[in-house]
């Protein structure tokens, strides 16, 4: 049975683990530029660090997850990052210089089109961020227990970007 992850990112908000800070230290030394889009945002655990420096617009598909999040974001959005994204939205949320997506592209069913999505609202020259679980031949049953659909290699995660121009700058392994 799949665990309750809103409950589990609230939890880590809390503790303050060695995992999601060690984490979330990488993802903040490769953004230098705003605005941001925090993809599957959660509980904000990401978005209430960068909004101290940045203007952040923070999405996810949990209504419990933007609820808590809009707490700390008023710029939050439940949003289905796999579905094509309308233009009003399109309008409403802007573009962004820089977008992150920390530990959520692997919990989506569908992530080419969440990719598709990010390229729409990156600006040319723009940084792309994701931090993704490495190689399908470390799944274990915590994978299954967190809802992961998979786990990327740097092969197919170079191969998929590519396919919406982007260009893998680095890959770096952690934990």
């Amino acid at each position: 049975m799949p665990r309750d992850m809103i409950a589990d990112l609230k939890e880590l908000g809390k503790a303050k683990d060695f995992w999601t800070e060690a984490r979330d230290k990488i993802i903040l030394q490769f953004i230098n530029k705003g605005p941001i889009l925090d993809v599957g945002c959660g509980t904000g655990l990401v978005t209430i660090k960068l909004i101290k420096k940045y203007k952040v617009c923070s999405i996810d598909i949990d209504p419990e997850g933007c609820r808590v999040t809009r707490k700390i974001n008023k710029n939050t959005y439940q949003v289905d990052f796999t579905k094509p994204l309308s233009q009003k939205l399109k309008k409403e949320l802007g573009t962004f210089n820089t977008i992150i997506m920390p530990d959520s592209l692997e919990h989506m069913k569908y992530d080419l089109p969440a990719l598709k999505n990010a390229n729409t609202l990156l600006n040319r020259g723009g940084t792309l961020v994701i931090s993704v679980p490495y190689h399908q031949m470390f799944w274990t049953k915590n994978d299954d227990e967190r809802s992961h659909m998979r786990r990327y290699s740097r092969k197919e995660m170079k191969q998929k970007l590519e396919k919406f121009g982007f260009k893998m700058e680095q890959c770096k392994f952690f934990g």
